[in-house]
Formats: structure tokens, C-alpha cells, sequence
């Protein structure tokens, strides 16, 4: 190690971890979907011309579909492709641009994940950022 190399922070323990949740909402929009519809893996397969196996994989979270089979999901459950990454709090049109995740931190009333993806101008950003550290100071 160079002399100016700073080490590597600690990693952080699992439960003060944000965890990407993408693939598991979507997996879970995908099943209540089906449950909805009453349609099986396999009818949906057939339905989007996808592989079972893909299409198990979504419904496990373990992996997001491409855009155009996506599409092809959305399609065959009668819904928008934007509808499996839409905001779980604070609904918002996907035509705004804007998606919220909203969620409680576990055992930590109170305290809440916030992700929020929106095209917005530095100084307001800058102004997020300042909010967020002033917290982060005043622990």
C-alpha cells in the first residue's frame, strides 16, 4: 500500500445495508399479477413466447427481464412496462419521470430508505444533500 492510499472503510453490517430491491418488487408484481389472472408460469411463458426458465427467474427475483421481453410481459398481463417499477409509496406517474421507494428501516422506528430517481437542477440536489448530512452531523 502507497503511503497515500487510505484503506478500505469496514464493510458495513448486513442490516445497515440499503438492499437493491428492484428484482424482488418486480418479482412480486409479477406473481400477484399472475395470482390476479390466474395464470400459471407455463401460461405465461406460452403467452410471451419467453423461456420458463426466464420467466421463473423473474418470479424468483432473481433476475430482471430485458426491455423487450418486459414488454412482452406487460402485454401479456394487460398492464404498462412501466408498471413493474412503479413507486411502492407515493405513486407517481412514470410519465413525470419520477420513481419513490419509501420503506421502514427494520427495527429502526422511524427511520425510513428513501430512494428517489428524478432528473432535477444541481441546486436542488445540493439543497438534498444538505438536508441528508445535517441529519448525519446531528447523530
Amino acid at each position: 500500500m502507497s503511503r497515500n492510499a487510505k484503506p478500505a472503510p469496514p464493510p458495513q453490517p448486513p442490516e445497515k445495508r440499503p438492499r437493491d430491491t428492484r428484482k424482488q418488487d418486480f418479482a412480486d408484481k409479477l406473481m400477484a399479477l399472475l395470482a390476479q389472472r390466474n395464470m400459471s408460469q407455463a401460461d405465461l411463458a406460452r403467452a410471451t413466447g419467453l423461456g420458463k426458465d426466464s420467466i421463473s427467474t423473474y418470479c424468483r427475483g432473481q433476475n430482471l427481464p430485458s426491455p423487450k421481453a418486459r414488454q412482452a410481459l406487460a402485454d401479456a398481463l394487460g398492464v404498462a412496462p412501466g408498471y413493474f417499477f412503479q413507486a411502492t409509496v407515493g405513486e407517481t406517474p412514470e410519465a413525470d419521470g419520477m420513481m419513490v421507494d419509501f420503506r421502514q428501516v427494520a427495527g429502526q422506528p422511524g427511520r425510513v430508505w428513501l430512494k428517489v430517481n428524478r432528473s432535477m437542477s444541481f441546486a436542488t440536489g445540493a439543497k438534498i444533500i444538505a438536508l441528508i448530512e445535517a441529519e448525519d452531523a446531528a447523530k
